[in-house]
């Protein structure tokens, strides 16, 4: 299905930090500009297919810096190593929006559909990008910390649309018939076949001011940041 690329054991914590495998043969042979999306499905996303987070979308008392550090994750919802990376980094990274001191992209992908019994890499990805397209960002903010409070055992089945629609309206997106509809899958593939264009070939992926980072352990996020800060 995919292929696991080994990290190192981290002594002490009880924690692996790998890469969930390649995208290359699940967005097939396609350029980027391949896909096709709906009129407004990018509207508010980077050139990359990015969702940008920052300070004042996670607190009303935050500052948005003009020199904050540029955070970049890729990610895929199904990914078991992208979940033990937001556990031992979000409380940090929120610390840091709240701050002003960065701005996260969170880049969605995927291609591990198969690691799950109804498709749900691709029905998460999809979800988030209507919850991002419907509310904003502070809405997919909440969102994003749910599904990864949720992520279902690999080769199990995720939550269905109707509670990933119920997910969605706790986070503020009334966007129903966008994720039954799978309105944001083009986009979805699209982001998918940008990654692999970038030559990231595994999730979760992470970039510090365009840097990137070895996760060697669960704090090499947070030391990449704070040497990026300064």
């Amino acid at each position: 299905m995919t292929r696991l690329l080994r990290g190192l054991g981290l002594l002490g914590v009880g924690c692996l930090l790998a890469a969930c495998g390649s995208a290359e043969d699940v967005v097939g042979a396609s350029s980027p500009d391949d896909a096709q999306t709906d009129a407004s499905s990018n509207a508010a996303l980077t050139d990359k297919g990015g969702v940008v987070v920052s300070g004042t979308d996670v607190s009303d008392d935050a500052d948005d810096a003009d020199s904050a550090v540029e955070v970049v994750i890729y990610e895929d919802f199904q990914c078991p190593y992208c979940a033990q990376l937001e556990e031992s980094s979000a409380d940090f990274l929120e610390e840091q929006l709240g701050d002003g001191a960065v701005t996260v992209e969170y880049r969605i992908v995927s291609f591990l559909d198969g690691a799950s019994t109804n498709e749900y890499s691709s029905r998460a990805a999809n979800a988030a990008l209507c919850v991002f397209d419907g509310a904003g960002p502070r809405a997919f903010y909440e969102f994003h910390a749910t599904l990864y409070d949720n992520q279902p055992e690999e080769g199990s089945a995720g939550p269905e649309d109707a509670q990933l629609a119920t997910y969605a309206s706790d986070a503020g997106a009334d966007v129903d018939d966008c994720i039954t509809d799978d309105a944001m899958g083009d986009q979805v593939v699209k982001s998918t076949q940008q990654m692999t264009a970038e030559g990231v070939t595994g999730t979760p992926a992470v970039f510090v001011d365009g840097e990137a980072v070895e996760l060697t352990s669960e704090t090499s996020l947070q030391e990449a940041i704070e040497a990026a800060i300064g």
